[in-house]
């Protein structure tokens, strides 16, 4: 048993596949781009003379550079007033200690009082310095004051006062001046103090609010006339209109093809990389890179022809890519198929994250409803969700992204309406187109070959009623089975059905065909014609399956249902009548199976079998049984390649234990429980 099976790709075959998905996913990716021929603006410059007026289509906002943007953010936040809290009591607080100093003379306390009675009046700050502005605010009385900084002392200015007045107040006395100075330069401190927190809460503020808007361009203001010089404000107009992306020629945002050209190679890597590292073998099978073509050609095609003509760029047939390529592969598939259309759509969509977000967000809703249909009623739930997510994702986008959002009543709706109602109309149209063309075995087709009412199977129930009988159990069997480990139930069932369709050429040879008055054909043929009669019940079905056109993993299973496992009555019957033999020609060709529907449908086919053919059905026997068939199909090397983990093995023995008793019709006693026909 294996996990992922690259071995089926040459490996000098593996390089050339990524690099012709590469070359080609660059190729169409360019080659798509939208360019707008009837009317282009070629590379004007600043200097340079226009050659035609240029009007604005619609309205936009002409933006500032990050330069000019963080520049008026600086000014902004000097300009903000430093805050302050105002606190009158220090005074209080500082008399009080003033009055309770121990060791200090009573002429220098009343010389201290003084000073401070008379200084404290004023509003004092820490310091002046690092203040950008003339004002401060000061709060107090739960208001705000603003405060000339003029009117303002702070500590330095206070102890430069304080030096000053001592000579006032001891003139003479060096020594009790010079202890003033000491204890009283020791008390001072500020009564405002400083409310740094808020101080920079106002700054952010302030720069936060600075608009990144330059100005404003009214819907049919003439920008450039012909003859007129481009100037650098003209042509930051003319810049400004193009980044938007809503110009009607968005094919010269990139100017540079080379920068353009890097960019797709950037995302076709990271396409090509992400499926490599994560479901490689969806990279080298065709039956996985066929869809993909036939979703990037029509979306990106449809995409290029919408921004041409100027139409709203949130309308998409990205909904039709995530429901196709859920359906055809899978959803993980989808999901990466559907970053790299989202980031390409973007781009021709002049650069705009928001029509990458919308288109991701869409895809990846159609993605997973796809995953509930079950039937061709079912799809119209997934219409409902991606219309619904449209309809709440379009006004989302424009209120987060544009600056200037203005959506229409009509628009709101008409958009989702009509992008919805172009995929489901093109999803309905290429699905079966795809599925009969390919032989790709969707859910869709599936249901329908399910019908027992099928021709094929109606004229198997006809010719073989024994077989067809046998075919609906063993559909049982594997289905469950399948559902067990997360493999495809469906396909499991409805392969199943068809899996013995060639036993209708010879219905009698096989023994759920035959009844107890009839003889046994096997009676007159030699152990290698009966062996070669049953083998050849694979190829019979194959061909007519092929004639039939049916889905390609339903042949496939056809095929490997039986792997190389030897047929041991006949085997054992050539050996007894002392022939030498081949063994070979007693084994069916194969090839052994490789996907889990494949070596689950093997197992159910021989656990049905086996199970009827025990005479005592009791649920020990029907368990050993069902264990002997599938030890001896791991010990025979039929699941050698098989993605079946043991994991899954255990479960699908426990799901085959708990129906398989369930089956009640007679059949002879297997030999050492090996295939029997």
């Amino acid at each position: 048993m294996k996990g992922i099976n690259l071995k089926r790709t040459k490996k000098w075959n593996k390089p050339f596949i990524i690099l012709m998905h590469f070359l080609l996913l660059v190729f169409l990716t360019e080659y798509f781009y939208p360019y707008r021929n009837e009317y282009r603006i070629k590379s004007l410059k600043v200097g340079d003379i226009s050659n035609t007026n240029i009007v604005a289509p619609f309205s936009f906002s002409v933006k500032k550079s990050e330069a000019e943007i963080e520049r008026e953010r600086r000014v902004a936040m000097a300009e903000v007033f430093p805050y302050y809290s105002y606190v009158p009591f220090i005074l209080d607080s500082l008399l009080l200690y003033v009055d309770s100093a121990q060791n200090v003379t009573s002429d220098i306390k009343a010389a201290a009082k003084n000073f401070l009675k008379k200084y404290y009046r004023y509003k004092i700050i820490p310091s002046k310095r690092g203040i950008t502005t003339d004002s401060v605010v000061l709060i107090y009385n739960q208001k705000e004051h603003l405060y000339g900084i003029n009117r303002l002392w702070d500590l330095e200015e206070l102890h430069d006062k304080l030096n000053e007045v001592s000579y006032y107040y001891f003139p003479t006395d060096e020594k009790k001046r010079t202890s003033f100075l000491r204890f009283l330069g020791s008390l001072l401190k500020e009564n405002c103090i400083p409310l740094t927190e808020l101080t920079e809460k106002k700054k952010k503020d302030a720069a936060s609010n600075v608009s990144e808007t330059k100005y404003y361009v009214e819907k049919g203001d003439v920008i450039v006339q012909k003859g007129d010089t481009i100037t650098p404000k003209k042509y930051s107009i003319i810049q400004a209109m193009y980044e938007t992306g809503r110009f009607n020629f968005y094919g010269k945002l990139w100017k540079r093809p080379k920068i353009r050209i890097l960019i797709f190679v950037i995302l076709v890597l990271n396409l090509l990389f992400t499926l490599l590292l994560f479901i490689p073998n969806t990279l080298f099978d065709p039956s996985k890179y066929i869809p993909f073509y036939v979703v990037y050609l029509l979306v990106l095609l449809s995409h290029s022809i919408f921004i041409k003509n100027s139409i709203d760029p949130y309308f998409t047939l990205i909904p039709f890519a995530g429901i196709f390529l859920t359906i055809i592969v899978n959803r993980e598939y989808a999901t990466f198929v559907l970053f790299l259309l989202s980031m390409v759509m973007a781009v021709y969509a002049g650069s705009s994250f928001s029509v990458f977000i919308y288109n991701m967000l869409v895809g990846f809703i159609a993605a997973l409803s796809a995953r509930t249909i079950k039937s061709r009623f079912a799809i119209y739930y997934a219409i409902i969700a991606v219309f619904v997510s449209e309809i709440l994702l379009i006004p989302l986008m424009r209120y987060s992204f544009d600056p200037h959002p203005n959506i229409a009543l009509n628009t709101l709706f008409s958009v989702p309406f009509f992008s919805t109602l172009v995929s489901v109309i093109l999803f309905v149209i290429v699905l079966p187109i795809y599925e009969r063309v390919f032989r790709i075995a969707t859910d869709f087709w599936l249901m329908e070959l399910s019908n027992l009412n099928n021709p094929l199977l109606k004229e198997l129930a006809e010719k073989a009623s024994g077989t067809f009988t046998h075919s609906v159990s063993v559909g049982n069997l594997a289905s469950i089975a399948a559902e067990n480990i997360g493999a495809n139930a469906l396909l499991a069932r409805v392969a199943s059905y068809y899996h013995d369709i060639g036993k209708m050429k010879h219905p009698s040879f096989f023994i759920e065909n035959q009844t107890q008055d009839q003889n046994n054909p096997h009676d007159k043929l030699s152990p290698e014609m009966s062996a070669q009669v049953i083998i050849g019940h694979v190829k019979d079905g194959v061909e007519l399956a092929e004639k039939a056109r049916l889905p390609k993993e339903i042949v496939r299973i056809i095929k490997t249902h039986h792997g190389t496992s030897l047929l041991l009555p006949f085997y054992t019957k050539a050996k007894e009548q002392g022939k030498e033999i081949d063994e070979k020609s007693f084994r069916y060709p194969g090839p052994l199976p490789y996907s889990k529907e494949e070596s689950i449908v093997m197992l159910a086919d021989s656990v049905e079998a086996a199970v009827r053919s025990l005479k005592n059905k009791d649920d020990k026997s029907v368990k050993n049984m069902i264990k002997k068939i599938i030890d001896s199909k791991i010990e025979n090397g039929e699941l050698a390649e098989s993605q079946l983990t043991l994991g899954d093995i255990a479960k699908i023995e426990n799901a085959f234990s708990k129906i398989a008793g369930s089956i009640n019709h007679k059949r002879p006693e297997y030999p050492n429980n090996e295939d029997n026909y």
